[in-house]
């Protein structure tokens, strides 16, 4: 083995890539730019599950009010159907970011963000008619949820497979900073501190948002501003994805909040 390769290899290690991630997200995008990154981000991701399961099992039944699961502690069985439904909810956040990044690249802001808004309303609309309303039966709602889907493949057909590896590298190695706050999260969740645990998700949520618009932006050149209504909405994406399948009966209630709130 080279000196340059074990110098790259050193340099792309899990604990390197997410130090960066948390300090200075910009320098772990251009690392996420090489495809070696991509192992040191698989790692990153599942050292980031097995937090996620720890920290569910540990969160007393109940914490905090109104975000519950179930009256009692959720078993085993449940903690890890909750984490492996983690995949396809992080596969789509990646797909509905890339779909994003690539409908602000181009138009006036203030238009894209208008349409970006009533975008990423429009799976929230259709639960709320679907579910609460029952204005709709549910061969009309899940052709609606097609056509939001739907969408997003004009702005998906062209993009190339370089493209995707820096993306997923990138968001997968953001995972960091979720590993960084769980512990937080975990002990104000042990001592029943609501204020604490809420003040802990929104800081860890501010800077996942900060941490994400810098990446983008050092990935694509996009606008800061761009880079952050982006990753924002991809993030109503990602809810709205996972209340979608959970009102077409794929996910049950149980896991539907532990993949929201955790």
């Amino acid at each position: 083995m080279t000196k340059t390769r074990k110098q790259l290899e050193i340099r792309l290690s899990p604990g390197k890539l997410g130090w960066k991630i948390l300090v200075s997200p910009r320098a772990a995008s251009q690392d996420c730019l090489k495809g070696a990154s991509l192992a040191a981000s698989l790692w990153i991701y599942a050292a980031f599950l097995a937090a996620f399961a720890v920290f569910t099992l540990l969160k007393p039944p109940g914490f905090p009010s109104g975000q519950a699961a179930t009256p009692e502690s959720l078993g085993i069985g449940s903690v890890v159907q909750a984490t492996l439904w983690n995949l396809p909810v992080e596969a789509a956040w990646i797909v509905f970011l890339m779909g994003l990044v690539r409908f602000f690249q181009t138009g006036a802001l203030p238009v894209r963000l208008a349409l970006g808004t009533a975008w990423a309303a429009t799976p929230l609309i259709l639960v709320a008619l679907y579910l609460h309303v029952h204005a709709m039966g549910r061969g009309a709602f899940l052709a609606g949820a097609a056509v939001w889907l739907g969408l997003f493949y004009p702005l998906l057909r062209r993009t190339g497979a370089s493209d995707w590896l820096k993306l997923t590298s990138f968001m997968l190695a953001l995972n960091a900073i979720a590993i960084a706050f769980l512990p937080f999260l975990t002990a104000t969740a042990l001592a029943r501190h609501e204020n604490a645990f809420i003040a802990v998700q929104v800081v860890m949520g501010l800077w996942l948002l900060g941490a994400g618009a810098s990446g983008l932006r050092e990935l694509w050149g996009l606008r800061l501003a761009r880079a952050f209504m982006a990753i924002l909405l991809s993030v109503a994406f990602q809810a709205a994805f996972c209340l979608t399948l959970y009102s077409a009966g794929l996910v049950p209630l149980e896991i539907l909040k532990v993949m929201l709130f955790g």
